[in-house]
């Protein structure tokens, strides 16, 4: 790390503290990605961090009401995988593959699908320690995924979750890539779309079946074997961000780390006023 942005994490950590209202506790690891996803712009970073927590508390039953271990968790994992990948590309971004494991929509549970994808990008932040990447190149694979599943999404936690990602998080999306396009992809996009910001718009791309176009952005050898890389395999991935929340189940549930802490009437107000467009 730099050192100028050493000097505004320490900036930004006696900023924290001055905020009586958010929580007791916060990683240095936190507040380095907060300011790499704002280009070192230590105003930005303020306010992202201030928005990241009001929607946390604004929308508990996402963010705060949570625990690895609990069946509808575990129900979750074995759903979807979520899978942040070991490695970086040239740029020093991460990669992180979204794709479905049991593609039975009947247990396809969107909400809680989503309580768990933010539980292991918040496991990955808080474990990548120094190694802190320039932003993300995020992977969906829509391979098993269908328009049963689609109906099944939640409206609100959609807008909830599109408006977390896209203002709110301490990581900056670079790209998006969908692979295994299908047929339906037109109609799975006008569903997301109402909610997607134009920088966002621009940086997604789809993918066919079998192209090779995806390796044009990255490198193919940062996938998993199953995908053609030699990044290891799908079931070893997924047992070490398992592993992983199992170990920091105490650092997701610990509301001193993401409950705001009584908050004045100006935060509480802004709170229930908070919109989601």
């Amino acid at each position: 790390m730099s050192a100028d942005l050493e000097t505004k994490v320490n900036q930004l950590e006696k900023w924290w503290k001055t905020q009586t209202q958010l929580p007791e506790k916060i990683e240095r690891v936190l507040l380095k990605n907060f300011l790499v996803a704002m280009a070192g712009e230590l105003d930005g970073a303020q306010k992202v961090i201030l928005l990241n927590y009001k929607l946390r508390n604004k929308y508990d039953h996402i963010f705060l009401k949570r625990d690895p271990l609990a069946e509808v968790s575990q129900n979750a994992l074995k759903t979807i995988d979520i899978l942040p990948l070991p490695g970086r590309t040239p740029e020093n971004y991460k990669m992180v593959l979204y794709r479905i494991e049991d593609a039975d929509s009947e247990k396809f549970k969107f909400t809680e699908c989503i309580t768990a994808l933010f539980m292991v990008m918040d496991c990955s932040l808080a474990a990548d320690s120094d190694d802190i990447c320039d932003g993300e190149i995020i992977i969906y694979d829509m391979a098993g995924y269908t328009l049963k599943h689609l109906a099944r999404t939640n409206i609100s936690t959609l807008r909830v979750f599109m408006k977390y990602t896209q203002e709110a998080r301490a990581g900056r999306v670079r790209q998006i890539h969908i692979l295994n396009a299908a047929s339906y992809l037109d109609k799975v996009l006008s569903f997301v779309k109402p909610f997607m910001n134009s920088e966002i718009a621009k940086v997604l791309h789809a993918h066919l079946n079998g192209s090779d176009t995806p390796y044009e952005f990255f490198p193919r050898e940062l996938l998993p074997e199953e995908y053609g890389g030699n990044n290891g395999k799908i079931s070893n991935i997924r047992q070490h961000w398992w592993a992983k929340l199992k170990e920091m189940r105490g650092y997701l549930m610990d509301e001193s780390r993401w409950k705001l802490n009584n908050p004045n009437p100006e935060i509480t107000e802004s709170i229930k006023n908070l919109e989601i467009d």
